[in-house]
């Protein structure tokens, strides 16, 4: 979250910072891509300081304080969620077992669905008339 190179928050805030940068300076975007850039900007600086804010008062040595002792943790708490991890981390890799072990079930799920009309009523929400999906008519 605070933009540290490598991690999630520095590709996002990069992303958004780099589709923002053309836009400010596109004759067609006004005063307003300027605006928000800087305040893209702005924000970004923001959530670095009070993300670097929290990690020193959180995890920093400061004089006159004495530090935390931590409690060592029970492998039966971290094993829940390192399952769960390694879990994820094997369907993201190899999702082909999981895929074929649902498929059956996919097509349960499919005829419970509402009944969306034809594409073209798909498409146009003509069923009702309203301008509505058919499933809330």
């Amino acid at each position: 979250m605070a933009g540290i190179p490598f991690l999630a928050g520095f590709v996002a805030k990069e992303s958004v910072l780099e589709a923002f940068v053309h836009h400010a300076g596109d004759p067609d975007a006004g005063p307003w891509g300027m605006v928000v850039l800087v305040g893209l900007v702005v924000g970004s600086v923001l959530t670095f300081a009070y993300s670097a804010r929290f990690m020193w008062g959180a995890f920093a040595v400061k004089p006159g304080v004495e530090p935390t002792q931590f409690k060592a943790v029970r492998p039966s708490f971290i094993a829940a969620p390192a399952i769960l991890s390694v879990l994820t981390i094997a369907y993201g890799l190899w999702p082909a077992p999981v895929d074929t072990w649902i498929q059956p079930y996919a097509a349960l799920f499919a005829s419970t669905a509402p009944d969306a009309g034809t594409p073209a009523e798909q498409a146009g929400h003509s069923r009702c008339g309203t301008g509505s999906p058919p499933h809330l008519a």
